[in-house]
C-alpha cells in the first residue's frame, strides 16, 4: 500500500494542511474506512498533490507506545525459568546449595591432601559437574551422580574454588519435561602449610591474602 495514488478528493484545498508523518483518514463510498500515515506530500500541479502514505494499523504499536507489559507468545522461548513450547515444558534447574568444603587429613607419605565438597540434591537432575580451580588458575573437573566428591593428590597451597552445577536431561524426542543445566554454585577454601600453624599470632598477622 506504499505510494498509493489518491484521486477524487472533493476538497483539494485541504491537502496542503496534511503534516508529514501524521495519520490521515480517507473515506471511500461503500467501503470500510481505514487510516494512512503520510510519508511525503508533493504538489504536482495546481490543486493536484502526490501523497505517499502507508496503511496505518491502529493499535499495532500500542504495547510499545503505552509501555504495556509484553506477554511472551505461545510456543516461543523467553527469559523465564520455565516455559512450554510445542507441548514440551523447558525448565532451568536450580543451582545446588553447597553444604561444606573441607580438606580432610593430609597424606603424610606423599605430602598431598584432599578437598571434599558436599551439597544438597537438586530435583530432576541427572547428575552434577564439579570444577576445582587451583590457586595457580588451573582447573580439574569431574561428573558424578552423588551429592559429594573429593579431589585427591593436591599439593598446592592457597585459595581453591570448588564449583558445582546440576545437570539436566537437555530434552530430546518424546520428552514432555526438558531440564537445562543450572548455574554453578561456588565456595572457596584457603589451604596453608602446617608450618605456618606453629608461628605466633603476630607472624600470621603479617600474611596478606590476595
Amino acid at each position: 500500500n506504499y505510494g498509493t495514488l489518491v484521486s477524487g478528493v472533493d476538497k483539494p484545498e485541504l491537502l496542503p494542511f496534511l503534516k508529514l508523518g501524521s495519520a490521515a483518514k480517507f473515506e471511500i463510498k461503500d467501503a470500510s474506512p481505514f487510516i494512512y500515515k503520510v510519508v511525503s506530500l508533493k504538489e504536482e500541479a495546481p490543486n493536484e498533490y502526490l501523497v505517499s502514505a502507508t496503511k496505518y494499523e491502529t493499535g499495532k504499536f500500542k504495547l510499545i507506545e503505552d509501555d504495556i507489559s509484553i506477554e511472551p507468545l505461545t510456543n516461543t522461548f523467553s527469559y523465564q525459568s520455565s516455559q512450554t513450547v510445542n507441548g514440551t515444558t523447558y525448565t532451568t534447574l536450580d543451582s545446588p546449595i553447597i553444604n561444606e568444603v573441607t580438606t580432610g587429613i593430609p597424606n603424610l607419605a606423599d605430602q598431598t591432601f584432599n578437598i571434599t565438597g558436599t551439597w544438597g540434591a537438586v530435583s530432576n537432575s541427572t547428575g552434577y559437574n564439579i570444577i576445582l580451580t587451583y590457586p595457580n588458575g588451573q582447573t580439574q573437573d569431574a561428573s558424578v551422580t552423588t551429592t559429594d566428591h573429593a579431589f585427591t593428590g593436591l599439593s598446592q597451597v592457597g585459595v581453591f574454588n570448588y564449583s558445582v552445577n546440576a545437570l539436566g536431561n537437555k530434552g530430546g524426542s518424546n520428552i514432555q519435561n526438558a531440564y537445562f543445566d543450572s548455574q554453578y554454585s561456588t565456595s572457596g577454601i584457603f589451604v596453608v602449610y602446617n608450618e605456618l600453624l606453629t608461628h605466633s599470632t603476630s607472624f600470621l598477622n603479617q600474611i596478606t591474602i590476595l
